[in-house]
């Protein structure tokens, strides 16, 4: 009797156990645990230090453009493209706060991420999904909080953030 067979759900029970399992299997499976503790999935941390980590790792969302400008010649029959630089990043965040101690609304935690969004100012982001897009800070423009019909102990967000670049200032001596 194959694993498999033994174990009807294997591969799908293995495949969503979060970065620590992974499977290669041709007939049989096998289980490769990973050495290195599973790190904070995203965390935002304020200008001065207060953080913010996520329990569990939200759905994120990236898209960008091209900032094009260009200048009509020959009335209207070409174009000289002048600039081309690359727009701030749109980012979509989307997850779910559970109060997995007494299955109550997560109200605490609800107002611990509202308390985020109130800040105006830029927020540090730690994530490995932010470092491949070299995104080091966002400023949060929009959160909502939709209903979810029957889980009364989860809580279902959205956050909308725009990428930021640190301003750099150099003083030039006279």
């Amino acid at each position: 009797m194959s694993y498999q067979e033994q174990i009807p759900n294997l591969p799908t029970a293995i495949g969503i156990a979060r970065n620590a399992v992974r499977t290669n299997y041709i007939g049989a499976a096998f289980v490769e645990v990973y050495p290195e503790p599973i790190e904070p999935a995203l965390t935002f941390e304020t200008q001065n230090g207060k953080s913010y980590k996520f329990e569990l790792m939200p759905l994120i969302d990236f898209s960008n453009s091209k900032k094009i400008i260009a200048t009509e010649i020959n009335d209207g029959e070409g174009e000289i493209i002048e600039i081309v630089t690359n727009n701030a990043w749109n980012i979509s965040i989307k997850g779910i706060l559970v109060d997995t101690e007494k299955h109550l609304r997560p109200s605490l935690k609800i107002n611990e991420l509202v308390q985020f969004f109130k800040i105006n100012e830029s927020l540090k982001v730690f994530s490995r999904v932010f470092d491949e897009k070299e995104i080091s800070e966002i400023l949060i423009t929009d959160i909502s909080f939709p209903a979810r019909e029957a889980f009364f102990d989860t809580q279902e967000f959205t956050i909308n953030a725009r990428s930021v670049k640190p301003l750099e200032v150099s003083l030039l001596d006279e």
